[in-house]
Order: structure tokens, then sequence, then C-alpha cells
């Protein structure tokens, strides 16, 4: 299920449908949990731009939890 939310898509559950392996940093973030597509700074779920590997998480921004960034 994808949810929208102020200009970015999060994805809760469902990342499979926005995950890019080969293109998102993601997985080589020690926070990132594969089985449910969120991290440490997205327990909700992994902005769209993340998980297609569109922008890499390495700044903190105002909708995340805390400040930890791609940490690999």
């Amino acid at each position: 299920m994808t949810e929208k939310t102020n200009k970015s898509t999060l994805i809760d559950g469902d990342g499979f449908e926005a995950y890019c392996p080969y293109r998102s940093k993601c997985s080589e973030c020690k926070h990132f949990k594969l089985t449910d597509y969120n991290c440490k700074a997205f327990p909700g779920g992994i902005p769209e731009k993340y998980l297609s590997g569109k922008e890499t998480h390495n700044k903190v921004i105002a909708s995340q939890i805390g400040t930890t960034i791609l940490t690999t």
C-alpha cells in the first residue's frame, strides 16, 4: 500500500513496488529493514525517492525521525 504525503510517496509494507536494489543505497545501510521497507529514520516507510534510487539519504530532512542518515 502506498501513501502520498507532502509530495513524497511513502511505502509501507509493499516497498517492493518502488524498491530498486541496483540503484537504491538503502540495501547498503545498516538501518534498512528489507522485510518492512523501513528504517530508523523512516519507521513508517521509506520515501520512494530513496527506495527507487532517485536520491540518496545523505542528509537529515524534516520528515524523518531523529538524525539517522545512510550508514554503511
